[in-house]
């Protein structure tokens, strides 16, 4: 509890120096909720790709405890950029849920990406279609039609 009583909720991406302090945590949530991603990599090498900064690992946190884990991925092209979330898991997700999609949307946002996509199962249709998500065959996606001027998080350069 804060000091007005009331519970705190947090979602942010985790920069590269910091990662450390996550890594146990990453893992027993990795392993107990989903193990989606353990299916293209193995724990270490997700860990290598988020310290090469070539992945980027987002926390929510309730009361300072982390409760969900999301790996994101910027993937780039001459005409076409996107954010894409390649995996999610933890506990309370539906905690997590506005809060979590508005901050990747916003990053998204201020890197100039035109769209924010991830994959998940249809009955997701119903919980982020009123936050701008269209089903694209499996894949959900938004499109990023503004750009942020000078908002770039200063921890990623893309």
């Amino acid at each position: 509890m804060t000091a007005r009583g009331t519970s705190s909720v947090e979602f942010g991406i985790i920069p590269v120096n910091v990662l450390p302090f996550f890594e146990e945590r990453l893992q027993e949530i990795v392993e107990t909720h989903a193990t989606g991603i353990l299916n293209i990599m193995t724990f270490a090498e997700l860990l290598h790709w988020l310290k090469e900064d070539k992945l980027e690992l987002w926390v929510g946190m309730y009361n300072k405890q982390v409760e969900v884990a999301v790996i994101t991925q910027v993937v780039k092209h001459s005409v076409y950029s996107s954010l894409s979330i390649l995996w999610l898991g933890g506990k309370n997700m539906l905690r997590y849920r506005r809060l979590g999609l508005q901050k990747l949307e916003y990053f998204a946002a201020a890197h100039k990406l035109q769209n924010l996509s991830f994959s998940g199962p249809e009955f997701w249709a119903i919980s982020v279609g009123n936050l701008g998500f269209k089903p694209k065959q499996i894949e959900y996606n938004k499109p990023i039609t503004y750009y942020i001027e000078g908002q770039a998080d200063p921890v990623r350069k893309h």
